[in-house]
């Protein structure tokens, strides 16, 4: 199986995923306005950077002294300084609510910032499954994880952008403010739908060639795993009936405790009968046989005759 096209797909995840991290984490370029025609800000996705703009001389003079220097501040900084009557008189003054403007701003970026997370994790795991469906196991779980991750890449980012765009629309005055990191993503969501489009043309029929096949390779192998073990089965209980076989006649052995019968052959009974062939005691004991001298037999205390 050809993996060309698993690799390029999974390469150029790869390659979106370091896009996404270098534009999320990036010190600016997400938006870039002039505030009250006084500070030029360069706004990250963490934090604003403030620089004195030349075209506000006047605001300047009417602004206190050190309120706003340039420098580097978190936003929930920057809607403190604006939530107060220095931001009331700049909205009076040019019709722009700084204050709420700033309070979405940060909610904006937070939830950029989240949704960026899930993008690369997207990423990651989408470009995981491509690999090792091809390089280690072709498995169908795997591919249905990478097609679906892969799905869900451009779901993920045109729906952040998106809603990046309307949250921090009205902060600006009045104009479109948004940096070169906002329009590169931008850019990079759109492009996104290519590794859908190169993997269901491409890549999907040879993943579900190589799952079939897998498929077949397993069951084959398990047909010979049980007929090998049904084989095994039966060839122990081939030797089992033939030991049965070359056992005794008795319930034991031979040399064991107990003889082949239930009782042995010269024992307290005779074989035929319960008593004797001959009268009502065994040849050999106390009183003689018929026919013969004397009331007892020779070996006895007393002699034959007297």
């Amino acid at each position: 199986m050809s993996t060309m096209g698993g690799d390029a797909t999974a390469g150029v995840t790869i390659g979106f995923a370091v896009i996404w991290f270098i534009c999320l984490f990036v010190g600016s370029g997400w938006q870039r306005t002039i505030v009250a025609h006084s500070f030029t800000m360069d706004i990250s996705l963490y934090q604003v950077y403030v620089s004195a703009s030349s075209i506000g001389v006047i605001a300047k003079a009417i602004l206190p002294t050190g309120w706003l220097p340039e420098g580097a501040y978190g936003f929930q900084d920057m809607q403190n300084r604006f939530c107060t009557p220095v931001g009331t008189l700049l909205q009076g003054a040019f019709g722009t609510d700084y204050c709420n403007g700033f309070k979405w701003l940060r909610f904006a970026s937070i939830f950029m910032m989240f949704m960026g997370f899930l993008i690369l994790l997207a990423h990651g795991l989408a470009s995981g499954f491509l690999l090792y469906f091809f390089h280690v196991d072709a498995t169908e779980p795997g591919r249905k994880c990478a097609r679906a991750f892969l799905i869900v890449i451009p779901c993920l980012s045109s729906f952040s952008l998106m809603t990046y765009g309307l949250l921090t629309w009205s902060f600006s005055d009045g104009h479109i403010n948004y940096g070169m990191a906002f329009f590169f993503t931008l850019f990079i969501s759109l492009l996104s739908i290519a590794p859908v489009i190169i993997f269901e043309t491409c890549v999907n029929k040879n993943c579900e060639r190589a799952t079939g096949a897998r498929a077949e390779i397993k069951g084959e192998a398990e047909y010979q795993a049980q007929m090998a073990q049904g084989q095994g089965g039966m060839a122990m209980q081939g030797q089992g009936q033939m030991q049965m076989q070359s056992m005794p006649s008795g319930g034991y052995q031979q040399g064991g405790g107990y003889p082949q019968q239930g009782y042995p052959q010269t024992g307290a009974y005779p074989q035929q009968g319960g008593y004797p062939q001959q009268g009502g005691y065994p040849q050999q004991g106390g009183y003689p046989q018929s026919g013969q001298q004397g009331g007892y037999p020779q070996q006895q205390g007393f002699p034959a005759r007297y």
